[in-house]
């Protein structure tokens, strides 16, 4: 073989191995492009997640729950007073049934 045919043959190859590469580089751009976008995404919901958490200036997410759980106490004891209250004016109106009918059976 002589020196001018390994040379076109280099010069080929060098050309099969360019477009080879040309078309990796526009392929890997078109999925690097598809990357991006879906980051992008992906991005924005995190955002939107740690807005509705934090609150960006309004009532975020642990406010509102935070809220939530003081009102639920809050019926709790609401809920205790009205027993207590139930009970006091039971034992109340008992105890005035037997002082009237103890007065009763006292008199003569």
């Amino acid at each position: 073989m002589d020196v001018q045919s390994l040379l076109s043959d280099l010069n080929a190859n060098v050309a099969t191995v360019q477009s080879d590469v040309n078309s990796l580089l526009s392929a890997n751009k078109a999925d690097h492009g598809r990357f991006d976008d879906t980051l992008k995404a992906h991005s924005e919901a995190l955002k939107m997640l740690d807005r509705s958490i934090r609150g960006n200036g309004k009532a975020g997410l642990n406010e509102r729950m935070n809220r939530a759980e003081w009102f639920i106490r809050g019926v709790r004891r609401f809920r205790w007073l009205l027993i207590a209250t139930a009970a006091t004016t039971i034992g109340a109106t008992i105890l005035t049934v037997i002082i009237a009918f103890l007065q009763q059976g006292a008199r003569p």
